[in-house]
């Protein structure tokens, strides 16, 4: 690389005349995490008619442009598009397009083939090389700056730079944690690792620059062990499990020469990407560093159970307990992983299949009891057994079609989901209680039909009604007063806790 000392006259980057500069630009700084590459709104495209000219994309010399007459009669000429001088156009791996500059370091995925952007984006370099003149601060050849125009009533340019030697992002002036996005950081090393995870994003946007392979060798050896801890253990902070590891070090097995492409740059730069946020996530190298994943740094669990909720948990039979725990397993910290969550998922939905089979099944056995009955009381059980497995069978169906999209979404996605789920008081008890419903419905369903056999046999031996029912109902009952029992006394301990704490007595 060349030294970023000095930039060429902004006159000099364009063939002849200069492009029309804005009066002012406002440089603000930007990270790479921030990139509109997958964001940005582009107008629809539309199909154009044209004569392709001789040579077109041969290479061939002094081949006259291509002309046409448009509507109003006039000669038009197709100027081929050519990035300024000094400029070099590279399609990323993915398809879009970015620019460089090597006698200056610069790079920029803004359309500077446009003379009104370029002229803004060069007016931002400038503005970057002055702040770096006035602050006395010499980049080295190493430092790679990336600009962004922006046009609009108030033009501005977005910048950041990285340094490849010590694969880190950096800015020429002082900026607050929060206004970059940095509100987890705990101390100025674990910093380092959420600036190195935007460097990585930048060499993953950016990939022409060959990584080293010295750092491909050590990604390999991170990929082994995070295979070997998921391999020989459950509670693994590494975000990739066995199977993607092996699979990485795998692709990543390749001879040096190949390791110079830009597509194994870019997605070696996207593994990296993941490791330091992985770092950053889990307080690599600190003091408390998190070493289980199920593991609390940050936040709390939420604090308790109100009446309502302890109410609502008894009519679902605590079903949703069990579901609670294994989601605040998942999200620890607003930090989750892909193959737990879809493991997650994929139980619940494979409990969600079993219940609407079941239900099914109960509904079928019940009309068809209900459709010869003995007497009056089976009739009417065999009713409420109908209905609650309707009730359970539509619960079932609505859940598996709820979460089905879920099933397929990413770490920083699934995070998304859960931060919008997670009750800022009951935590994610609102979502299991809902998760749990199928499950509930469905043993009240085959407890209904368990009584509307045994009225059903009760009836054919000609008992008398009142002796009926008291003998059917007795261990509902039963069951009635022992769950009744069960949540006085829960809100009674619960209440009895809060006084204890309330006079600063251990509980």
């Amino acid at each position: 690389m060349t030294s970023f000392d000095s930039i060429p006259d902004i006159k000099s980057q364009h063939d002849s005349e200069p492009p029309a500069y804005s009066e002012s630009v406002v440089l603000y700084p930007t990270t790479a995490d921030v990139s509109e590459r997958y964001s940005q709104a582009y107008p629809l495209v539309e199909s154009i008619e044209f004569t392709i000219p001789a040579g077109l994309h041969a290479g061939l010399p002094d081949l006259p442009l291509p002309e046409d007459v448009d509507e109003e009669g006039k000669v038009v000429k197709y100027e081929l598009c050519a990035p300024p001088v000094q400029w070099v156009q590279h399609p990323h791996p993915e398809g879009a397009t970015y620019f460089i500059n090597n006698l200056i370091n610069v790079v920029t995925d803004s359309n500077i083939l446009r003379a009104d952007i370029f002229g803004v984006f060069m007016e931002g370099v400038g503005q970057v090389q002055s702040l770096a003149a006035n602050l006395d601060i010499k980049i080295s050849a190493s430092v790679e700056l990336y600009v962004r125009a922006e046009l609009g009533k108030e033009n501005k340019c977005h910048y950041y730079l990285v340094n490849h030697q010590a694969r880190t992002e950096f800015w020429l002036n002082d900026n607050d944690l929060v206004d970059l996005g940095f509100s987890r950081v705990v101390s100025r090393p674990h910093l380092r690792y959420v600036l190195e995870e935007h460097y990585w994003t930048h060499v993953e946007y950016f990939p022409h620059n060959p990584i080293p392979i010295h750092l491909i060798r050590e990604l390999v050896s991170i990929l082994r062990h995070g295979q070997l801890d998921h391999e020989t253990s459950r509670s693994s902070t590494f975000p990739f499990d066995a199977a993607q590891c092996k699979s990485f070090i795998k692709l990543l097995s390749v001879d040096e020469q190949e390791t110079r492409s830009p597509y194994f740059t870019c997605m070696a730069a996207r593994l990296w990407t993941s490791i330091s946020k992985h770092r950053f996530d889990n307080m690599y190298g600190e003091e408390f560093a998190r070493l289980d994943r199920r593991t609390r740094r940050r936040e709390p669990n939420s604090e308790g159970e109100p009446c309502y909720m302890r109410l609502a948990s008894t009519l679902l039979l605590d079903h949703n307990r069990a579901i609670t725990a294994k989601i605040d397993d998942l999200y620890i910290d607003e930090t989750t992983y892909t193959m737990h969550w879809r493991n997650f998922l994929e139980t619940m939905n494979g409990s969600w299949r079993n219940h609407r089979l079941e239900s099914t099944v109960l509904l079928i056995a019940s009309a068809i009891l209900v459709s010869h009955p003995r007497g009056i009381l089976d009739y009417y059980v065999g009713l409420a057994a109908i209905a609650c497995s309707a009730l359970a069978l539509v619960a079932s169906v609505m859940m598996l079609n709820m979460f089905q999209e879920k099933l397929q979404l990413v770490a920083i996605e699934a995070v998304a989901y859960l931060s919008e789920q997670k009750h800022s008081k009951l935590g994610f008890q609102p979502l299991a209680l809902l998760m749990s419903v199928p499950k509930a419905l469905t043993s009240y369903s085959f407890a209904i039909f368990l009584t509307q056999i045994f009225s059903f046999i009760i009836a054919s031996t000609g008992a008398p009604l009142l002796l009926s029912i008291i003998i059917v109902f007795m261990p509902h009952a039963a069951a009635l007063v022992f769950f009744t029992a069960k949540f006085v006394a829960t809100l009674s301990l619960d209440l009895w806790r809060r006084r204890r704490r309330e006079y600063g007595c251990p509980v």
